[in-house]
């Protein structure tokens, strides 16, 4: 085990999405469909060039003829890249791009985005490449209230080309835009509170039906262990939706009992190092599995942390199981408990508190 082994969250989390349904004419909303499987289909072209080492940069160029806009070609190869990196990083197999959907990069110098372009809170343009230059489509948006005066604020600095943002379409049961916010406006927007409150450090487990969460001193005293429950999500046909509020609730609710128990650091497994999932001979137990949105919920509980102004480190999962069951007898928890406190005493060992 190594310092290399412990990253800053903020490091790995860059920024925060927004999603927003939207909407536009039949024909707009029948060209943006072409629009999204072309993409797809020059992701699918752009794997095998990225593989062969084949920069973004240089990508855009054999990819430009096939989309019609350069913009789109360098976007689908910097889509590419990452679906490979992501391969790489948790030894995945092979990659299916199945669904249609469509990606801008940000770019500073043309009011934030290129080709996915909010005008305003409310209005989202999309450049349409096959009709000759300077064809856009236009669709209103619907962000969620609580977010409009940020995507002004993220608007109005993109005008000024202070900040870029990256855009993506995809299709759920509707239209749906993920506009990325830089991580410091977002901050800026959603911090509750604006330092900690002591030096201690919290540790999260977070589990397919459960989150444990252990605080300890720096001198490695425990003074605050708590499950946080959600077994009802692996239900069989309950909603997702219902689903994901649940495990973001429970998220949530352990951040803040972290932060009133004087936490400065969380830590929480590094989820994005964890190989493909792992099947078993039981039905109920795959269910578990395969329903379990891990990078999604570590992302969550990175932006929550920063928004209660708690530093969040990830850690390499490797031996925490074993570790924790030790711990768990010793301590008389139950095993993810004791994962959750071999994590923290892992960082006392190889971190710094902040």
């Amino acid at each position: 085990m190594s310092k290399s082994l412990i990253r800053s969250g903020r490091k790995v989390v860059t920024h925060a999405t927004i999603n927003a349904p939207i909407k536009g004419s039949a024909e707009d909303a029948a060209r943006l469909m072409r629009l999204m499987y072309k993409f797809r289909y020059c992701v699918r072209r752009a794997l095998p060039l990225v593989r062969g080492g084949v920069e973004p940069t240089k990508g855009k160029k054999l990819l430009r003829d096939f989309i019609g806009n350069t913009w789109y070609a360098y976007s689908a190869c910097c889509m590419a890249k990452l679906i490979l990196e992501g391969l790489e990083a948790t030894n995945g197999g092979c990659v299916n791009v199945r669904k249609p959907f469509l990606v801008s990069s940000g770019d500073k110098s043309r009011s934030g985005n290129r080709n996915i372009k909010l005008l305003g809170a409310s209005e989202l343009r999309v450049q349409y490449p096959f009709d000759g230059q300077g064809k856009f489509l236009h669709f209103s948006v619907m962000f969620p209230e609580k977010f409009v005066p940020l995507v002004e604020e993220l608007v109005e600095k993109a005008k000024q080309s202070r900040v870029s943002y990256g855009a993506a379409i995809s299709l759920k049961n509707d239209l749906v835009a993920h506009i990325n916010v830089p991580l410091d406006l977002w901050l800026e927007h959603r911090r509750k509170k604006s330092k900690p409150l002591g030096n201690n450090i919290a540790s999260v487990d977070i589990n397919s039906d459960r989150v444990n969460l252990i605080v300890i001193t720096p001198d490695r005293e425990l003074i605050c262990r708590k499950t946080f429950w959600y077994p009802e999500v692996n239900s069989p046909g309950y909603p997702k939706g219902k689903a994901d509020y649940a495990r973001h609730q429970a998220i949530n609710e352990a951040v803040e009992l972290a932060y009133y128990c004087g936490a400065s650091v969380i830590v929480l497994e590094d989820l994005f190092r964890i190989k493909e999932k792992k099947f078993t001979n039981s039905a109920k137990a795959n269910r578990k599995i395969g329903r379990f949105p891990k990078r999604e919920l570590l992302t969550h509980a990175i932006l929550e942390a920063l928004e209660w102004s708690i530093e969040p480190y990830l850690i390499d999962p490797a031996y925490s199981s074993s570790k924790g069951r030790e711990l768990a007898k010793e301590q008389g928890f139950d095993a993810h408990s004791g994962s959750a406190l071999a994590l923290a005493l892992r960082f006392l060992e190889y971190g710094k508190v902040c």
